[in-house]
């Protein structure tokens, strides 16, 4: 196996942003736009995906998974036209949860991701 790489760590929450093992890269904690509409959090929370991934070589065509974790999963319509905006049709599989612990009407929403760093 290949050496694991640990990017984005950070020592108070004890864990990594990104790390790259073997030909997957796995992104942690995508989030933005804090405070604002569901929408421009979820642009946020993608902008925050690409910037990661630009920062080991990579695109968004490169992810080929995604969780995500919304206050509201009946949001998932807002996020299916963000991707459909984003991806250019080539979408990566994902899952969608619901996070009862969050406060619904704040529009919360993250994404981790996986993608394939390939030759």
């Amino acid at each position: 196996m290949s050496e694991i790489i640990r990017h984005d760590v950070n020592e108070q929450w004890a864990h990594s942003g990104i790390i790259e093992a073997g030909d997957f890269a796995f992104i942690n904690y995508c989030v933005g736009n804090a405070g604002q509409s569901i929408e421009n959090q979820m642009n946020g929370a993608f902008d925050h995906l690409t910037e990661r991934l630009k920062s080991i070589g990579l695109t968004l065509e490169s992810v080929v998974k995604m969780d995500c974790l919304f206050s509201d999963i009946a949001n998932i319509p807002i996020m299916e036209k963000v991707i459909k905006e984003r991806f250019n049709g080539k979408y990566p599989v994902r899952k969608s949860f619901q996070n009862s612990g969050w406060e619904k009407d704040s529009g919360i929403f993250q994404l981790d991701a996986i993608a394939y760093k390939g030759k």
